[in-house]
């Protein structure tokens, strides 16, 4: 069977969507000269070679069979069995990966409430409420643009500093201020301490003797309480 065909005048090509030889490879060569009876074909030309498609046109290729009801009922008994155990294996995989997949989201929100809860009891600790309340607040940030954010956050420690800055001045208005009544016992203490007396009574009618101006104010604390 011949396997080249040389010197042939080819007046026409025509394109199929399905070939009759499957795996053949077509060579064509261009002519040198328009006359073709001196044309010269060379003895090792250059060839280009096209890859016939293999792939059967859409219509040839048969569509999947839908597995119905009737069609499984039409199995035999081993091949339905072999289908649910599949089945269920496979229902069994798709509910374990979702299981992962929540019990990881949990993580995962645990962790990230854990890290603001800590944040907001460094950054804004003398703001009132709870580290749980601040926390959600710092959530809740995520969602908004960049810029917002820092803002929102710039703001929040306004805030702190803020909180922080009237709770110290609280402090200080709130200064334990010495009572006649404090500063007369300390003073009876001392004399209990040096010996000048034995019991706080008699240290403390010594201290009104010798300081008659802090018995009047004693005195006058007493009327106006």
């Amino acid at each position: 069977m011949a396997r080249k065909l040389r010197q042939l005048i080819i007046n026409r090509v025509d394109l199929v969507d399905a070939g009759a030889n499957p795996g053949a490879d077509v060579v064509i060569f261009k002519r040198e000269d328009d006359n073709p009876k001196e044309a010269s074909v060379p003895e090792e030309p250059e060839a280009v070679v096209e890859k016939v498609d293999e792939t059967p046109p859409p219509e040839l290729v048969p569509e999947p069979t839908e597995l119905t009801e009737e069609v499984v009922k039409s199995l035999p008994a081993v091949v339905r069995q072999k289908l649910e155990e599949q089945e269920t294996e496979i229902r069994k995989h798709r509910e374990d990966s979702l299981r992962a997949r929540a019990e990881a989201e949990t993580e995962r929100e645990r962790r990230q409430q854990a890290e603001l809860v800590k944040r907001a009891s460094e950054e804004l600790g003398h703001l009132p409420g709870t580290d749980e309340d601040k926390a959600k607040v710092l959530k809740g940030l995520v969602g908004l643009a960049e810029e917002v954010q820092q803002l929102a956050v710039q703001l929040l420690h306004a805030g702190d500093a803020a909180c922080a800055s009237l709770m110290q001045e609280k402090g200080d208005s709130q200064t334990t201020v010495e009572t006649v009544d404090d500063e007369v016992r300390r003073m009876a203490k001392t004399l209990v301490t040096n010996g000048e007396a034995k019991t706080i009574e008699q240290a403390t009618e010594l201290v009104f003797q010798r300081s008659p101006a802090l018995y009047e104010r004693r005195r006058s604390e007493n009327r106006t309480t």
